[in-house]
């Protein structure tokens, strides 16, 4: 098994240095706090006094700090990357990721950037997806290392392709997450529990997952048009959640941004538009045109 190293032992580093034991993996590590390496020395890791320790042991070194600041500073220790590879799973910009891939091309090293779509317990589970995009070379020479950590995905050549579509992911999450605490909160102050409605909206939200292909496929040919809900209908109904939440003291600014989307589309003639068309809203494209 490969030797690898491990920079960064929060909760996410530790559960990435477990997977890579359980794999029988030779394993480097450092943290700040030496401290936190306990639980992975105890199952057989071996302790780095200073980051370049790590790399100049191993071919593979892994880094999941707090942020790419973090890694920065780390990586400005390190030198003499020749033949080595540094896989960098900490969440950031695209922008971050390519600054650090440059800085590690000019210490003659390989980069792969990397976006953890997964929680600490299902790492080196099937179900932990992680997403990586930079020097294809150092992935295929390493992914079967990597797989210990979940299933892997390579995206491309340029390093930030793994920090966009991790971001991107989370912005679909988080997005789906403020509408069902809107939802659950008015369906509370309504005497209706949590754990009631949690049912009746598990299956609407199943059954509108449908649309995400139409949508995509509406964004990428640029067509809004031939709706079968239209916006103006649409409209109708957020203005009334809006209303509504307002009226039971409920705050509706986790979804008041939809609406006021909705609204500016409307108000400039595109009620017979889909709901795809509030992402033309958004993009550089449609808020040149909503500013003439």
């Amino acid at each position: 098994m490969a030797s690898v190293g491990l920079i960064g032992l929060g909760a996410m580093g530790t559960a990435l240095g477990e997977a890579l034991l359980r794999q029988g993996h030779n394993l480097f590590v450092w943290n700040r706090s030496a401290g936190k390496a306990a639980s992975l020395i105890a199952s057989g890791a071996q302790l780095a006094e200073t980051p370049m320790q790590v790399v100049s042991s191993t071919d593979l070194t892994i880094i999941c700090l707090v942020d790419c600041a973090a890694v920065t500073h780390v990586l400005d220790g390190v030198v003499g990357l020749a033949g080595r590879t540094v896989v960098n799973l900490t969440n950031g910009t695209p922008e971050q990721a390519r600054g650090i891939a440059d800085a590690v091309a000019l210490a003659d090293g390989r980069y792969l950037d990397g976006g953890i779509m997964a929680i600490p317990p299902i790492i080196g589970t099937p179900h932990a997806l992680v997403l990586y995009s930079g020097d294809e070379a150092a992935y295929r020479s390493h992914r079967n290392t990597l797989e210990a950590l979940g299933t892997a995905e390579f995206l491309g050549a340029d390093a930030g392709l793994a920090s966009l579509l991790d971001l991107s992911l989370l912005a679909g999450m988080y997005g789906l997450f403020s509408g069902v605490i809107q939802a659950t909160v008015m369906a509370k102050a309504g005497n209706v529990p949590a754990r009631q409605f949690s049912k009746l909206l598990t299956a609407w939200l199943q059954a509108m997952l449908l649309s995400v292909d139409d949508i995509s496929a509406r964004l990428d040919d640029h067509r809004f048009g031939q709706a079968t809900s239209p916006l103006a209908m649409q409209l109708v109904a957020m203005e009334n959640i809006l209303s509504t939440s307002r009226q039971m003291g409920i705050d509706p600014g986790l979804i008041e941004p939809m609406a006021r989307r909705i609204r500016q589309r409307v108000q400039r003639g595109g009620g017979a538009d889909d709901i795809s068309a509030i992402g033309d809203e958004i993009s550089s494209s449609g808020s040149a045109v909503a500013a003439q």
